[in-house]
């Protein structure tokens, strides 16, 4: 139990080591609930840049585990986002400037975490932005497979680390509706075309669950309309296990000695101390008769 609790503690924070802010969320509380809640309740104290990892971070928390604590981090990051402008154009630079900095994107170990992080925070922010920014991934044929790389990624089920595989994942983990009906890596341009009418408005896009949906200007903004009859879409949430209550040192159950408890063991002290005394006077008896 206490391996588990080790595993979630650590795993559960995300990729949460290894940024800078991670210091001021170990000196935030003492259990890892407290420590995320009184982060997220003094989110405005982060630089921008902070802001974002710290957010990024608590939303990779939600399609992990199913504890309640664990939603509940997750719901309050996204909510946050979902207010913050620029929170997925962010994350799409990070990506982008990673990738200027490598010739060799698939063997390169600083641009595959990058990459996965990305992934892991952009799959879970159903936004309008992180659509246009996932779209913009789509229009990159750059690092894209050949068809015997892809046929290797197809036999063994892996993904495409380039970012219009990434953004084809993603949108499908964010519950986009009407998206191309084919999941084969090869149809990437099917997906493209959805883009491409999706960006120039004449697509409108929606989210399952929710009863609006969003159709791009020509500038990149977007306009939010309502749906009259939303299909009953809306994703289950998996089954949580309730936050566990704070664990109580066990009571030990000692009873008072009793007057006659003494006086039944009293007289077992004196057993031993006869022997000693019956031994040395033996001892002592024998040398007095043999000198």
């Amino acid at each position: 139990m206490k391996l588990k609790f080790i595993l979630i503690y650590y795993i559960g924070s995300g990729f949460l080591f290894g940024q800078g802010w991670h210091e001021k969320w170990e000196s935030a509380g003492s259990s890892w609930y407290e420590k995320w809640d009184r982060t997220l309740d003094s989110i405005n104290e982060f630089s921008d840049d902070e802001k974002m990892e710290v957010l990024g971070s608590a939303a990779t928390i939600g399609n992990k585990f199913s504890r309640e604590e664990q939603m509940e981090v997750y719901a309050r990051a996204v909510d946050i986002m979902k207010k913050t402008p620029g929170h997925a154009e962010y994350f799409g630079k990070k990506l982008a400037e990673a990738r200027s900095k490598t010739n060799d994107p698939w063997h390169n170990y600083n641009y595959n975490e990058v990459f996965e992080n990305v992934l892991k925070t952009l799959s879970n922010i159903p936004t309008p932005e992180a659509v246009k920014v996932l779209g913009e991934m789509l229009e990159d044929t750059s690092d894209y497979p050949n068809e015997d790389q892809l046929k290797e990624i197809i036999r063994s089920g892996g993904n495409i680390d380039a970012p219009s595989g990434l953004a084809m994942s993603a949108l499908r983990r964010i519950n986009t509706r009407d998206l191309p009906d084919s999941k084969s890596w090869r149809d990437v341009e099917l997906w493209r075309k959805w883009w491409q009418e999706v960006k120039s408005g004449k697509k409108p896009f929606s989210f399952k669950g929710q009863n609006v949906e969003y159709r791009f200007r020509p500038d990149g903004t977007w306009e939010t309309f309502p749906i009259s009859n939303p299909p009953d879409d809306a994703v289950k949430p998996p089954k949580l296990t309730p936050r566990p209550a704070p664990e109580k040192a066990p009571e030990q159950d000692v009873q008072p000695s009793k007057p006659e408890d003494v006086q039944n063991w009293w007289p077992w002290l004196w057993i031993p101390a006869l022997a000693i005394v019956a031994a040395g006077w033996r001892l002592f008896s024998r040398r007095a008769k043999n000198p």
